[in-house]
């Protein structure tokens, strides 16, 4: 049986700057919380992203590329519990995408390569962890909670350029030019394609 994690991800899209942010936790076999890892990125080029596309990108970066010394990424096994504060993406996942947001559908085609199980939940802004790791929060912060002194301990700041890169490059490996009768038709073709290896 793998690890038993706790994820957040948060984004930000202002007149002026975006950025998206992931906070992972582990659970340990007595209950109490370990932060194991935190990443930040942001930019002072908006471009075209909405708010959406930015809240899936911070999912897809936290699937893909939340490799660090203590936390070798989400793995096949692991129990993971999910909490972000966009109900539009949450519904966009529980129903296998949404027309137009190709961060959400990369986002659900990685996790189905990985093959993993997630419990998603949405949660108030206010009690989401990776809301302080956008807009620079996290270097502001000043109270004496142990967990979000942690985070700001263990944030990793990641080059806007890297995650544009990244993101674009797994883009292109999927196929949009497809057409399908239903949403449903879309979610299975996507799984197959996991299953196939072909994403």
């Amino acid at each position: 049986m793998g690890k038993e994690l706790v994820i957040y991800t948060d984004a930000h899209r202002g007149d002026k700057d975006i950025s998206i942010g992931g906070v992972v936790l582990e659970i340990s076999e007595t209950g109490d919380l370990r932060v194991i890892g935190a990443r930040t990125s942001e930019s002072t080029a908006t471009g075209d992203w909405n708010i959406m596309e930015l809240e899936a990108l911070a999912l897809w970066y936290m699937v893909q590329h939340g490799e660090s010394s203590a936390f070798k990424g989400i793995q096949r096994g692991d129990r993971v519990k999910w909490g972000l504060d966009n109900q539009s993406d949450l519904y966009g996942i529980s129903k296998g995408g949404l027309a137009g947001n190709s961060p959400l559908t990369a986002t659900i085609t990685a996790i189905l390569k990985k093959g993993l199980s997630i419990d998603w939940r949405w949660i108030a802004s206010c009690r989401n962890l990776a809301d302080y790791a956008t807009r620079g929060k996290w270097k502001q912060y000043k109270g004496s909670c142990p967990i979000m002194l942690e985070v700001k301990r263990k944030m990793r700041e990641i080059e806007w350029t890297q995650v544009d890169a990244a993101f674009k490059a797994e883009i292109r490996k999927i196929d949009t030019t497809e057409k399908f009768e239903s949403d449903k038709d879309a979610v299975i073709a996507l799984f197959k394609k996991a299953l196939r290896n072909e994403t």
